[in-house]
């Protein structure tokens, strides 16, 4: 199936649509959160991947300002990192919850193809440098190690508060159940 190609001309266009039809203004946040929004505000942030089968106010049936949600691709911890830490300042999160799923489109990949294309795009790296960019690179397997070795990182992580790291909780979804299961970092890995 072909793309369309994007358009920012019709990405405004759909927007003045929607202002116009479907938008409904929302009140100030201090409002939202009854004048606390450190107090009353979600206390969990889910990282996960940005792929549309795996959004977790869907597959998770989360409740509109249940928790907040950070995406990338992968739903790899490290490019999260700093996006915890400042949510936690300002919101005082009580849980931090990693998701990965099945068939994500970053298994279809190598971390092999993933260097050259680094090594062919971008010369001006350093060895070590691209060597850091290819270690934390969303590029994975199509299981739960990564999964555990993200609980792994995030435990590890000086500038997030030990109270979240260590009760961080990690999850697998199966895109073709939508049942997601636990993971922790003592259980064999699985498929």
């Amino acid at each position: 199936m072909a793309q369309t190609p994007f358009s920012v001309e019709d990405v405004l266009e759909r927007n003045r649509n929607y202002a116009t039809t479907a938008h409904k203004a929302f009140p100030p946040l201090a409002a939202i959160f009854g004048g606390d929004i450190k107090a009353n505000s979600p206390k969990v942030v889910i990282v996960s991947c940005m792929d549309p089968r795996a959004v977790p106010h869907d597959v998770l049936a989360l409740k509109p300002m249940e928790a907040f949600c950070l995406t990338n691709m992968s739903g790899r911890i490290k490019p999260a990192l700093n996006d915890i830490a400042s949510l936690d300042s300002v919101f005082n999160l009580e849980q931090v919850v990693i998701m990965h799923h099945s068939n994500c489109g970053s298994t279809h990949g190598t971390i092999d193809q993933f260097r050259h294309d680094l090594k062919a795009n971008c010369p001006e790296l350093s060895s070590l440098e691209l060597e850091d960019v290819v270690q934390h690179s969303a590029i994975r397997r199509d299981e739960d190690r990564e999964l555990k070795a993200d609980l792994q990182l995030l435990r590890e992580c000086k500038f997030i508060r030990k109270e979240l790291t260590e009760g961080a909780v990690a999850l697998w979804l199966d895109v073709n159940t939508g049942l997601a299961r636990e993971v922790n970092l003592a259980a064999e890995s699985k498929v």
